[in-house]
């Protein structure tokens, strides 16, 4: 009979792992954590060990021009509407940050879920307090850890002079956090580390619950997906589709010369402005441009890209 019993339950494990969906797993910390490859199908390029995309560096790097606006217009255009939240608290006078998403997902306190045989942590206090650490030790370079802390600051504080410390030592990067931080004096002279939040507050992080790490999140308005490249700036911050990365970065580059060029003339009145500002351009201003162009180039002026595309 014992061995029956054996048998059936083998059997009934057999039978979960291939039947249970291969979109989540519960990790050795407790945490959810989702097969990002579901949520990110049109990404083609390289990924993490964690199966987030990899944006190249080159494309973070010429995402560093890119204006909140610009960006914006982009992403709206190919109809991502809920991509950008504003309403930060941010460190710095001129706030600009980016990198590649590393998402963590936090919930209101639940005993029976937060219980310590459900999500593997220990069964003293500190899993109240230290739970951040479970997000902090994923970080590699260039991430931007971003949290969805459902607005919390009040026993909100994901992060504090020290973990701020450990962040940017293993990221150089900043971190955008739907919550709040703590020791603000200390964190804004981290010289680099451009923090976004719902503001500051002397309390540990308390009744929270982290339940998922490299998952979709809500940051107020805005969709966030592990791997996302984050634009911060002045306005607020954008989740920018890996996928969708480098065309925004080569499209805004060549937008952002035609711009130019119709503030030059604009302000020299050299064509018409309903020509210079219409859909189409006459000759003239096409043959205008061509010389602006080169003359950019000759100043060493132009990117790579701008090149390729206009200099054949």
């Amino acid at each position: 009979m014992r061995e029956q019993k054996l048998s059936s339950l083998i059997l009934t494990v057999i039978i979960y792992c291939f039947c249970a969906t291969p979109s989540t797993t519960i990790a050795q910390n407790g945490a959810l954590v989702t097969d990002i490859r579901a949520y990110t199908p049109l990404w083609e390029g390289e990924r993490f060990p964690d199966g987030r995309p990899k944006v190249p560096d080159d494309v973070l790097e010429r995402m560093k021009v890119v204006s909140i606006d610009e960006a914006w217009d982009f992403l709206h255009e190919e109809g991502y509407d809920y991509q950008f939240e504003d309403g930060w608290v941010t460190t710095g006078d001129n706030p600009v940050l980016v990198g590649r998403a590393l998402t963590a997902l936090f919930m209101p306190l639940r005993p029976d879920v937060n219980d310590a045989s459900i999500l593997g942590f220990d069964k003293d206090e500190t899993r109240f307090t230290h739970h951040s650490k479970e997000v902090i030790d994923r970080v590699v370079d260039k991430d931007v850890i971003v949290v969805d802390l459902y607005g919390k600051v009040h026993k909100g504080t994901f992060f504090g002079n020290n973990f701020a410390t450990n962040i940017y030592a293993l990221s150089k990067n900043g971190i955008v956090v739907d919550g709040g931080g703590r020791d603000l004096d200390i964190v804004k002279n981290i010289p680099g580390f451009v923090t976004y939040t719902r503001g500051w507050d002397p309390t540990h992080m308390r009744n929270t619950m982290l339940v998922g790490i490299n998952t979709p999140i809500r940051i107020g308005n805005a969709t966030a997906m592990p791997g996302d490249v984050v634009l911060g700036g002045s306005e607020g911050v954008i989740f920018i589709p890996a996928h969708l990365a480098r065309k925004l970065v080569d499209t805004t580059e060549l937008v952002r010369l035609k711009d130019e060029f119709r503030a030059i003339c604009y302000q020299k009145k050299t064509y018409p402005l309903e020509s210079l500002y219409g859909t189409e351009w006459t000759e003239e201003i096409e043959r205008g441009y061509e010389e602006f162009v080169k003359e950019l180039d000759r100043k060493g002026r132009l990117t790579p890209y701008q090149r390729k595309m206009l200099l054949k």
